[in-house]
């Protein structure tokens, strides 16, 4: 699986394959030893959080798509004793917007059709509108399907 990176300031970053980020990796400074995770805005499950490495990773289940999902990480502590109330990340799910533009248009149709019949890679993954490891004309249909749907 692709990842997404998430921006730290500005415009955030966009989800584009079907129910949305499974799992959403917090990396910091130093590593994690502890902390909890919670949905803050949005619609989602938390499925599962681990530290892994000392990151924090946050498994999601029921994602919502066409939403801004907040997710915040409560009572961090590091491993050298530091502690963190919280801390947080926002990510858009819009389901087929291959360009990243925050709509679901002719223009993601364009990108997933130009390369139907190839597999998945790290330059492509976002036009694998359902994560199966190759794009194909059911990625085209599926984003065909969400043409005109906009994330504000």
């Amino acid at each position: 699986m692709f990842d997404v990176p998430l921006a730290l300031a500005g415009t955030p970053s966009t989800e584009p394959r079907l129910g949305g980020p499974q799992w959403v990796v917090f990396t910091f400074d130093k590593p994690i030893l502890r902390a909890s995770a919670a949905v803050l805005a949005g619609t989602a499950t938390i499925a599962a959080a681990e530290i892994v490495d000392g990151e924090v990773h946050v498994g999601l289940s029921q994602v919502a798509d066409l939403q801004w999902l907040t997710l915040s990480l409560l009572d961090l502590q590091a491993e050298d004793g530091g502690l963190l109330a919280s801390a947080s990340a926002t990510v858009g799910c819009i389901s087929g917007d291959a360009s990243g533009d925050r709509i679901t248009s002719t223009l993601d149709v364009g990108l997933v059709r130009v390369l139907a019949g190839s597999y998945t890679d790290e330059e492509c993954f976002r036009r694998d509108i359902n994560a199966d490891g190759i794009i194909s004309t059911l990625d085209v249909g599926l984003v065909r399907l969400r043409a005109g749907q906009c994330l504000r």
